[in-house]
């Protein structure tokens, strides 16, 4: 008889507890950047995708900030708790103490940013530790327009270039260079908060990220990258790989923050028609906004993915008031304006790149330009392009040339711009001498289309 109870016994747990083959842990990352009701929702929504799946599964929830765990939820083991509901209750405790962080959770923004570098940083060290079995997921949810840095803010349409992520980290918060294997087999969901438009600006962020992810684990990447909530967690439970790879990294890309902006061909710097009028002085004695930029030749070729086949010629342009730091690739905004690297499809179709400046009303006499020849791309001299600026709807131009074998990266653009003098890499200007040489001069600029 006795025997045949703890046959019995047995015969009992067997049935009621089973075995985990596959349990799988998700770890939620929420922006903590958003109204706290849109954070409950959210919340409420991955917790329910929980409750639908297998027993053992958990739920870790971290603050999309800097990766503090705000709870943890688990569906229990025990063959009772089948139900949606029955394993909400046995979670009644996780979900008090997620309420609580929330209402602790103090910030300003509300941009629904993520701040990836850090938080990934901290589920590597933090969550990695070796899974008995079953898939990592890592659903974000959040904005992926970075804004915790200035130096690296993805407002109007800009995006990190590949250079962040081939540099050292002491360069770029985006670097994977030494983070080889530290997220392996990572399957990453991204619940965006709001639609990425346009469409051709979030497939260049689409692509950013999923190298950015790709390249710090084996079998890691981006599964999905959509504000369609359906779509998200039937990719989450149906535990499919990562999207292929289909991007390579352009090796010869510098650190620099480049942009998507999207100006109409009706008033845009480079279409308008050179003026041989001078401006005013009322114009010129008066504090004006304007747009300042640079054109050439870019001898590489885009192959439709952000990559060049082959070595580009690269000229920077940088604009300084007497105050301020300058405005260029690497500080691309400040009280007085905006830099954008422009790699929009080129107006002209013949490969030719851009850099642009927009500024606030500022005191035109004072402003110090420079140009500098960052790489000749393997180039024989001379090579060339063309300083622009629009005054008052009038866009003046100059012709800059270069006659070396080689750029120097720009070492030398600060003394150029602080003493107005040449050197053989950096040029200096000022507004007045581009409106001399353009009512005086021809320019090989675009005279109108």
């Amino acid at each position: 008889m006795r025997s045949f109870t703890l046959l019995l016994t047995s015969l009992m747990t067997l049935t009621i507890t089973p075995t985990l083959v596959n349990a799988d842990e998700t770890i939620a990352v929420i922006s903590p950047h958003q109204d706290s009701k849109i954070i409950e929702q959210q919340f409420s929504t991955v917790a329910d995708s929980l409750y639908g799946m297998n027993h053992g599964d958990s739920l870790i929830v971290l603050n999309g900030e800097d990766g503090a765990t705000l709870t943890v939820l688990k569906n229990p083991e025990h063959e009772a708790f089948i139900s949606p509901k029955s394993r909400k209750k046995a979670n009644k405790e996780a979900i008090s103490a997620f309420k609580k962080a929330l209402n602790d959770l103090t910030t300003e923004k509300r941009s629904g940013s993520l701040n990836l570098p850090r938080v990934l940083t901290h589920i590597a060290r933090y969550h990695t530790g070796k899974q008995k079995s079953g898939n990592r997921n890592i659903l974000l949810i959040g904005s992926p327009l970075f804004d915790a840095h200035p130096r690296y803010d993805m407002k109007n349409q800009r995006f990190p270039s590949d250079g962040h992520l081939l540099t050292h980290a002491e360069h770029s918060l985006f670097s994977v260079k030494d983070k080889k294997n530290t997220l392996n087999n990572a399957r990453f969901h991204w619940w965006l908060t709001n639609p990425l438009a346009p469409y051709n600006y979030a497939q260049k962020v689409q692509r950013f990220f999923h190298l950015y992810l790709h390249h710090q684990g084996n079998n890691t990447g981006l599964v999905s990258f959509t504000h369609d909530t359906d779509t998200v967690f039937r990719l989450l439970k149906s535990k499919v790989k990562p999207l292929p790879m289909i991007y390579q990294l352009n090796t010869n890309s510098k650190v620099e923050m480049q942009s998507l902006h999207e100006v109409s061909l009706e008033t845009c710097l480079y279409q308008y028609p050179i003026s041989k009028t001078p401006p005013s002085a009322n114009i010129l004695n008066n504090k004006q906004k304007i747009t300042l930029g640079i054109e050439w030749q870019n001898k590489g070729v885009d192959v439709g993915v952000g990559v060049n086949t082959n070595k580009n010629i690269d000229f920077d342009v940088y604009a300084k008031l007497p105050s301020n730091d300058a405005l260029y690739f690497d500080n691309t905004s400040n009280q007085y304006g905006l830099f954008y690297k422009d790699i929009r499809s080129n107006l002209k179709k013949d490969n030719t790149a851009y850099e642009t400046i927009h500024t606030r009303p500022i005191d035109i006499s004072t402003l110090r330009i420079g140009v500098n020849l960052y790489s000749t791309g393997g180039y024989q001299p001379p090579v060339t392009g063309t300083l622009r600026v629009m005054l008052s709807n009038q866009v003046y131009a100059r012709d800059f040339t270069f006659n070396v074998t080689q750029g120097n990266k720009g070492v030398d653009m600060a003394k150029v711009l602080a003493s107005g003098i040449d050197s053989p890499y950096s040029h200096y200007f000022t507004i007045q001498d581009i409106i001399n040489h353009s009512i005086n001069h021809k320019s090989s600029a675009t005279q109108g289309e």
